[in-house]
């Protein structure tokens, strides 16, 4: 009896439902999401009911944006991409996608060299690096087919930013990126619950006795 109570009522709890994590993806290719960026400092974009915020992180720096390459960064000190993505809520973030990933200055004792990797943090935590693949050719779009950067779905995400150490920066286009919404139990949901687990515990209460 204890068993089937529990069970009716974990029952009437999944067929009210949590709600499901479905992916979404942004791309900022089209018009409809990139052209609004260009020219601004930020943008938002409304995706399945989450805002996904782009902002050029240097003060004197705008997004720039191009049918079909995607949102970059304009001006700014060492004309860097420092750019930040955010959202209004957690998200489960399983990838990014950039295109035309360059060749980026940075300083070596004392000398300007090139390099193919540049950095970003998750959630204002510790850098982490990313490079594009060696095409052996010596001109500026090492990667420019496209570069992704995949996450681990397990972890929330609020932000993600783009920078480099000193004058080092990341040159890329930002493409689209991929996300579902973390799946959080509806206030009704919880009450019924709540109502459930409290009758378990009467029925049993009374059982004993």
């Amino acid at each position: 009896m204890k068993h089937t109570l529990i069970g009716t009522i974990a029952a009437a709890v999944l067929g009210v439902g949590l709600p499901a994590a479905e992916a979404t993806s942004v791309s900022f290719l089209d018009a409809v999401t990139g052209a609004p960026c260009d020219g601004l400092q930020a943008c938002i974009t409304q995706a399945e009911g989450v805002a996904v915020g782009v902002r050029a992180a240097a003060p004197s720096a705008s997004l720039t944006w191009s049918e079909g390459s995607g949102v970059g960064v304009a001006g700014g000190e060492e004309t860097s991409d420092w750019m930040s993505v955010t959202f209004n809520e957690a998200v489960r973030l399983s990838a990014i996608h950039l295109s035309d990933f360059g060749v980026v200055e940075a300083p070596v004792f004392g000398f300007r060299a090139a390099t193919r990797c540049a950095w970003y943090s998750v959630n204002d935590g510790p850098a982490q690096q990313y490079c594009a693949a060696d095409t052996g050719v010596s001109a500026l779009r090492t990667a420019s087919s496209g570069l992704s950067l995949w996450f681990d779905e397990s972890m929330p995400v609020t932000s993600v930013k783009f920078f480099g150490y000193g004058r080092a920066g990341s040159d890329f286009l930002l493409k689209g990126l991929d996300f579902s919404r973390s799946a959080i139990p509806e206030p009704a949901v919880l009450v019924l619950l709540g109502l459930g687990l409290t009758g378990v515990a009467l029925r049993l209460r009374r059982t004993v006795r």
